[in-house]
Parts: C-alpha cells; structure tokens; sequence
C-alpha cells in the first residue's frame, strides 16, 4: 500500500508541477505584453480595438497569478502530504470556471 500512496503523491506532484510552471508561462507572458513597447506597437497596429490588447494582457497576468498560487499550494500539499492544503487544491480545481461548458 505504500508504494501505491507514493506513486499517487509524484503523480499529484507532478501535476502540480505542470500547472505551476503553466502559470509561471502565463503570467511572464502577461507581463511582457503589459511592458514591452515593440509588442504594444504591434498590437495596436493589427488590433482592432485600441486598448483592447492592454486588457488580455492584464487578464493574463492575473489569470497567470492564480495558476501559479493553485499549483505552488498543490505542489507544497503533495511533498507534505498536507491533507488540507490536497483538499484546498482539489476544491480549487473542481469548482473552477469551466472555460469550455458541454452543450
């Protein structure tokens, strides 16, 4: 039974792991929109909507912030076996915006 408990805490580690750094890729690219002037110009050239690139930009950043907490606290539960900081994780996931609803 422990080799199953370990194998199932590297797999949720893992996981987490994958998410964080997804994060960590969403929230640096938020910000590099956000602050550099070459992709400013060249969204507001090809865009539109004049601010309409700021506002994916920051909703990137704060999209990014979150995946990056979701998945530190998940990787932290898993490496601790924290059974709160596991359920806090699952029922972060589980009742998150499904961005993709079935019809």
């Amino acid at each position: 039974m422990a080799g199953c408990v370990n194998a199932l805490r590297c797999l949720v580690f893992a996981f987490n792991l994958l998410f964080w750094i997804a994060g960590i890729v969403t929230l640096g690219l938020g910000v590099w929109l956000l602050f550099d002037p070459a992709a400013s110009d060249f969204f507001a050239l090809h865009s539109a909507n004049d601010g309409s690139y700021r506002a994916v930009a920051w909703l990137l950043v704060i999209a990014g912030a979150i995946m990056t907490f979701i998945g530190c606290c998940g990787c932290c539960g898993a490496w601790k076996m924290s059974q709160g900081a596991l359920m806090g994780n699952f029922m972060s996931y589980f009742f998150s915006p499904d961005p993709l609803p079935i019809s």
